[in-house]
């Protein structure tokens, strides 16, 4: 089967959103589909990937890319709104049109909404969406902390926006996929308009596992001693919610007290600097730049606790699905899981908007190195068998036949 993947994105780049797409697409080339992508015209260079028997393909990308032509180049690999994106959705949708023409494929998959807005107008079918956010949290974390949008009725108005987005693109396209398991049910109880909601397993390669020599080269490395390490790996926008992992280092006593926490980053670090100056902690964070999967694993294999904070609910907890891929303990809000109730027995859950509760579980998970790598081992193993190629083309397939069904329908 051939399908067309549209995302108004760069790509490939350190974000969540272009690694799920990315495996997504890998998993249908391996599973022996025909998958291409369609996205903007940048992206950062390719990079070998983690070699091992559940990921063999070499290189980051192993599937037809086509790029976006004649419309602006915006270099910027951020998340959020802006109005060079505008302008090079309109590019995505003349290409779109011209793509389909050119490919006919089986189905067109549209990931997030300037992908479905896209799609639609170019009129191209049979069409499914795939949700990736909720807009109406998301999009106001995007709005300047200062100005006239700034406050709680900007927020509440680019709340009001978002909504009203996702609604009518899920009423216009009626077949639609979701990264989570609370997205798909936030979209079928509270979106409502869907002829089918699908959530897509999210497949997920399983690399070879860090041994002690790699995370003591790993901590030799990165100029660390034998203390407790925790990390944080992704971008710094709002939603993330890392300014609860400083409050909570912050009051961490007994076990993890004294912690040091590497923030993985391609995001500028000035927020996170400042908050670390004005809580007393610039001496305990290092700010790892993120240039790619190398550094990531690095990373985690210097770190006792991978935290996975979230201040939204929303999309799928690709930091979290890494971690756990890697064999690492991960200390992760309840909201943070997404609705993942396979994978939670391997995760120390705080409780979600409390520092201390935050605190706590990481001192708990401090206490015992074997209780730390026995969850470790149980979360790869969960990830290995929850969310394999096999478990993601099931989903994959029925989003397919579901949006072909309601084609015929139209």
């Amino acid at each position: 089967m051939r399908s067309l993947h549209v995302a108004a994105l760069p790509f490939p780049t350190p974000q969540g959103t272009q690694a799920l797409v990315g495996e997504y697409l890998r998993s249908l080339t391996r599973s022996g589909h025909d998958a291409q992508l369609l996205c903007y015209a940048h992206g950062a260079r390719p990079e070998p990937r983690e070699s091992g028997p559940s990921s063999p393909l070499p290189a980051l990308h192993e599937f037809p890319i086509h790029r976006v032509r004649g419309g602006p180049v915006d270099r910027s690999e951020r998340s959020g709104p802006s109005w060079r994106k505008v302008l090079a959705d309109v590019a995505l949708a003349r290409e779109v049109g011209r793509l389909h023409r050119e490919l006919r494929p089986d189905v067109v998959i549209a990931h997030h909404v300037e992908a479905a807005a896209a799609c639609l107008v170019a009129d191209v079918a049979p069409l499914a969406f795939v949700a990736h956010t909720r807009l109406d949290l998301e999009l106001p974390v995007y709005l300047p902390e200062r100005g006239p949008w700034s406050g709680r009725i900007g927020a509440r108005i680019a709340g009001a926006f978002g909504a009203n987005l996702d609604r009518a693109i899920v009423r216009l396209v009626g077949t639609i996929g979701t990264v989570s398991p609370d997205l798909a049910r936030h979209v079928a109880h509270e979106v409502g308009g869907a002829r089918e909601v699908i959530e897509l397993v999210a497949p997920w390669p399983i690399p070879p596992p860090i041994t002690d020599d790699e995370r003591v080269a790993a901590r030799a490395a990165l100029g660390l001693d034998s203390g407790p390490v925790l990390s944080f790996v992704g971008n710094l926008d709002r939603y993330q919610g890392w300014d609860w992992i400083l409050e909570s280092l912050a009051l961490l006593r007994g076990p993890g007290a004294g912690a040091i926490l590497l923030v993985g980053t391609a995001s500028a670090p000035d927020p996170v600097l400042a908050e670390c100056a004005r809580l007393g902690l610039s001496d305990r964070v290092r700010i790892v730049p993120l240039g790619g999967e190398s550094i990531r694993r690095l990373i985690h294999a210097a770190t006792d606790v991978v935290v996975v904070p979230r201040r939204i609910p929303g999309g799928l907890p690709v930091k979290l699905l890494d971690a756990l891929a890697r064999g690492s303990c991960v200390v992760a809000q309840r909201r943070a899981l997404a609705g993942l109730e396979t994978i939670r027995e391997a995760v120390w859950i705080a409780e979600d908007d409390d520092p201390r509760a935050l605190a706590s579980s990481l001192s708990l998970a401090s206490i015992d190195r074997d209780t730390r790598l026995r969850r470790g081992a149980m979360g790869r193993e969960l990830v290995r068998s929850m969310h394999s190629d096999r478990a993601f083309l099931a989903t994959f397939e029925a989003l397919c036949a579901a949006a072909r069904e309601g084609s015929r329908r139209v």
